[in-house]
This record gives C-alpha cells, sequence and structure tokens, in this order.
C-alpha cells in the first residue's frame, strides 16, 4: 500500500485469491519475472492509482477472473508477459487509464480444462474484450492474441468474441496486432464513445467494429 519503488521479481504466487494486489497509490516500481496465478475470483496482478509500475517478463497461467488489472493508473508499461486466461478481461484499464503501454504480450485464451472449475460463472463475458481499455493516449502494438474456445462455449450465446475493445477515451493507439482463433472474433472494438482513436493492422475490415458516434481511423491488415 502507497507503494514507491518496490520491486517484486522472481517469487512463484499461485493456488490463492489474489497473488499481487497494489492499492492505494504507488510510483516507479516493478513486478518481473514471476510465476503467478490467482483463483477464479482474484486478481493476479492488481495495481490501483500507480505511476510508472513496469510489468514485465511474467508468466501469468489461471485461473484469476483478470491477469492484470489496471485501476486509475497513468504512464505504465505491460510487456513481455506470457498471459494464459479462461475468461476475458485479460488486461483490464478501470476508471481513468491514461498514456499505459501494453506490447509485446503473448495472449492465450481458452476454456476452463479441470472439471471441478468448469461451471464457474465467468467475471465477465466474451464482449468484455480480452484487453479491456477505459482512457486516453493508451498505446496496445505487437501482441499475440491465441483464442481457442469452442463455440458452445462463447458468451452469450452466438456472440463474436472481442480481443481488444476500446469502451472510453480520446486518442488510443492499437496497432500490429495478431491474433489466431479459432472462431470469428472481432479484432477490435470501439464504443460509440471513444473518440480519434487509430486502429492499424489488426484484422480484416469484417474483424473491425464500431459503434455509432466513435470518431476513429482505420487500416486493416493486407
Amino acid at each position: 500500500m502507497e507503494a514507491d519503488a518496490l520491486h517484486i521479481t522472481n517469487n512463484f504466487l499461485c493456488e490463492c485469491g489474489s497473488c499481487v494486489e497494489l492499492v492505494g497509490s504507488g510510483q516507479a516500481s516493478m513486478v518481473n519475472d514471476n510465476l503467478i496465478g490467482a483463483g477464479p475470483a482474484g486478481f493476479s496482478i492488481f495495481a490501483e492509482d500507480h505511476f510508472g509500475l513496469i510489468i514485465s517478463g511474467n508468466n501469468i497461467f489461471p485461473r484469476g477472473k483478470s491477469s492484470v488489472h489496471l485501476k486509475n493508473a497513468t504512464n505504465n508499461m505491460v510487456s513481455a508477459n506470457r498471459l494464459h486466461a479462461f475468461y476475458s478481461g485479460m488486461i483490464t484499464m478501470e476508471g481513468a487509464c491514461h498514456n499505459n503501454l501494453v506490447s509485446a504480450n503473448h495472449f492465450l485464451r481458452n476454456r476452463e480444462s479441470f472439471p471441478a472449475f468448469q461451471n464457474t460463472p465467468h467475471p465477465q463475458d466474451d464482449l468484455f474484450g480480452l484487453v479491456h481499455v477505459r482512457g486516453s493516449g493508451n498505446t496496445i502494438v505487437s501482441n499475440h492474441f491465441s483464442f481457442d474456445v469452442p463455440s458452445n462455449a462463447i458468451t452469450p450465446a452466438g456472440a463474436k468474441p472481442t480481443i481488444v475493445l476500446v469502451r472510453s477515451g480520446d486518442n488510443n493507439y492499437v496497432a500490429t496486432n495478431h491474433h489466431a482463433a479459432n472462431v470469428a472474433v472481432n479484432a477490435v472494438f470501439l464504443d460509440g464513445s471513444t473518440t480519434n482513436t487509430k486502429v492499424l493492422d489488426c484484422g480484416s475490415a469484417s474483424e473491425f467494429q464500431a459503434a455509432n458516434g466513435a470518431t476513429f481511423g482505420f487500416r486493416a491488415t493486407p
């Protein structure tokens, strides 16, 4: 709590409610090179009101309800992590999250494999986005997304899953992300309240959707 220049590294943190919770506020901290896996109701990494946080080189595995959750966090970096989850919202930006960089991460979203947990309610449906953005000036670039969920396990039923959802904000930049999916997906979806979003080389025209009112620039992957 109220962390300043905190360094969390080289740990094995799993089979617990939440793994890393940075609450209150903080600055210039690092969470890197850890093995992390929270419980289905918990956070793998949670950071609130943080500035200058670096999250990198972590192997984050199920079953946390989010892999990286930023709340009212600005000017942070989430890069070069491997993230595996059974739910959407693998990286979630809640509240006002501005000027954050999400780059060069590997995402795998598939279905819960352990029978005892298969009926656990999902905290978010598949329209929420593997990356969920609220805020302005954020950059989401050069990430790889693997989506491998049976069509009958997608929620709500019959929905087209979303990879990156820009839920709010101005001047967000989403570019050169690649996805491999077993079903049709929306690589990027823009909410109607979003303005001046740039979406470049993240999928075909049919894999991009913008609600009425959104303003944006879009270039399909060649």
